[in-house]
């Protein structure tokens, strides 16, 4: 079962995080059942944390330039025949690869007409209706998948 999180920003959940073990240091103190729920909540706790740090670690963000040139085509996606594979060490085919245009560059690459990007072993393709006419200053972000 995949456990999803929203990240709280900057410190707030490492924050609440340790609000929360406090809460439980005095509730031990007190000896009482609230003590007992705050041991399984703790532990919870300890649990979240870890999984978002090995989250957090595992997102790669990257500014990069899509090149005019250097396109090959193909028929295997006939609406999408352009395609260019950019290598990124250790991207698996399940990994999830997010690219964005910057600012300057977005009439270029909408003008391309870009499809999803495809992640494969060691690189993922762009691929689009034409190559840019003009190289395209852009982002990518990948995510470790499964």
């Amino acid at each position: 079962m995949a456990r999803k999180y929203k990240l709280l920003l900057d410190s707030g959940l490492s924050f609440l995080c340790q609000h929360i073990k406090q809460i439980r240091l005095k509730a031990d103190l007190a000896g009482t059942a609230v003590s007992q729920l705050a041991d399984a909540f703790d532990s919870s706790l300890d649990e979240i944390q870890n999984h978002l740090s090995q989250k957090q670690s595992s997102i790669l963000k990257q500014n990069f330039i899509i090149p005019a040139e250097g396109w090959s085509t193909d028929a295997s996606v006939p609406e999408y025949p352009a395609f260019l594979d950019i290598a990124v060490p250790d991207l698996s085919d399940q990994d999830y690869v997010s690219v964005t245009a910057l600012p300057q560059s977005f009439q270029t690459a909408l003008s391309a007409r870009f499809a999803p990007v495809q992640s494969l072993s060691g690189k993922f393709r762009l691929r689009a209706e034409a190559a840019p006419a003009q190289a395209i200053d852009a982002i990518y972000i990948v995510a470790k998948g499964g």
